[in-house]
């Protein structure tokens, strides 16, 4: 098989852009596992959940508030408790293996979809090799692997609209809550279809959470909702009322109303415009909403910030776009820790939907408005 052939195929490609990667991968992850305890931090939760979802006990899983995981981020933790993993050398070939996965499913993602040549090629594997050594090896040592993975469902259902398909598009959103509920976030990427089937996708959506939820549910303890977060002092809510202590999933409404809200403007800023765009900007605009009422404000939490502005960059190089080059360096310049989280949320919240609108009303040869058929194909083929 020649390079070029290589190249014009996503599978092979993504996985020959895993296996570049991996010396770096191992690496990274070795120096996390490093330090006094080589195990995730929250593996003292996830990893007894997984094992009861792997031994047959999956009715008890959530009947420990503290677990605010899905079953498909607790089972390979799960499996990781069953097999006695540990120690620094048992630890780093697991998360290794693991971040590989992400990079994998990273490569995919961030490939450009048409015009598979060299350049292209290279583009997303620097995409990858940013998301996954800044995002996707952190957040499996840390035991959220959400942070990573989440994101690139929300591109890949955003993707599944942008083709007309937003049933499938809204199923892929509500399987996303399988690694954490705040998947479920995601939904306005389905409002980027040229002809929206609100009804018909919502009844699809509810019936894949149905599934994916309610057997736990019925079948034994689900205290999930009952827990609370501690409230920081950098985090907006400790700014404007210093005597809250905790954040409970009452507030957690509120944080969706906002955070559904901000990429929902996104989305129909873009919709029936160069919609290329929309699944990477809804998705930093939906994290970025997530992020300025959050209590906690963690420092993975910005990962999926980096991975929608990481691939936004990518997309504006394969096209050459420098403006939108300029709109995404800044992006990824607010996902680096340099001042107050919650300004720097508040700011991603206003940069994406200043470059929606920006977007919306630029003309040029990527605009979808009265294009041909054939044009209109060409130019989804980038998103």
């Amino acid at each position: 098989m020649t390079v070029r052939t290589l190249l014009a195929r996503p599978l092979p490609a993504a996985a020959a852009t895993t296996v570049v990667l991996l010396p770096l991968l191992f690496a990274t992850v070795l120096i996390w596992t490093s330090g006094p305890s080589p195990e995730p931090v929250d593996f003292t939760w996830f990893g007894p959940g997984g094992a009861e979802l792997l031994t047959g006990r999956w009715n008890s899983v959530f009947g420990e508030p503290a677990v605010q995981a899905g079953p498909f981020e607790l089972l390979p933790f799960g499996l990781a408790q069953v097999l006695g993993v540990s120690g620094v050398l048992g630890w780093t070939v697991v998360l290794t293996a693991s971040a590989a996965a992400s990079a994998f499913l990273t490569a995919l993602v961030l490939r450009p979809r048409f015009a598979p040549d060299l350049r292209s090629s290279v583009l997303a594997a620097g995409g990858t090799l940013v998301v996954s050594l800044a995002g996707a090896a952190a957040t499996w040592t840390l035991g959220h692997p959400a942070e990573a993975l989440i994101p690139l469902l929300w591109v890949a259902a955003g993707r599944l609209a942008l083709r007309d398909r937003p049933v499938l598009a809204a199923v892929l959103v509500a399987a996303s809550t399988g690694f954490e509920v705040w998947g479920v976030l995601g939904a306005p990427v389905v409002l980027l279809t040229a002809h929206p089937r609100f009804v018909r996708s919502a009844l699809a959506g509810i019936a894949a959470l149905a599934v994916l939820w309610l057997p736990f549910a019925v079948a034994g303890p689900f205290r999930m909702f009952s827990f609370a977060w501690p409230v920081l002092e950098h985090s907006l809510l400790h700014q404007l009322q210093p005597e809250a202590t905790t954040f409970p999933w009452s507030l957690r409404v509120l944080q969706a109303l906002v955070s559904v809200g901000a990429g929902t403007g996104v989305a129909l800023l873009l919709r029936r415009r160069d919609r290329a765009w929309g699944p990477w900007a809804v998705t930093v605009a939906v994290v970025a909403g997530r992020l300025v009422l959050d209590p906690v404000l963690a420092t993975y939490y910005w990962v999926p910030v980096l991975t929608g502005a990481t691939g936004a960059l990518v997309l504006a190089a394969h096209r050459r776009d420098l403006l939108a080059a300029a709109v995404c360096s800044g992006a990824l310049l607010l996902a680096a820790e340099t001042a107050s989280p919650v300004l720097r949320a508040a700011a991603l919240v206003g940069l994406a939907l200043v470059a929606a609108a920006a977007a919306s009303r630029r003309t040029g040869r990527h605009r979808l408005v009265r294009a041909s058929p054939l044009r209109r194909r060409q130019a989804l083929q980038d998103a």
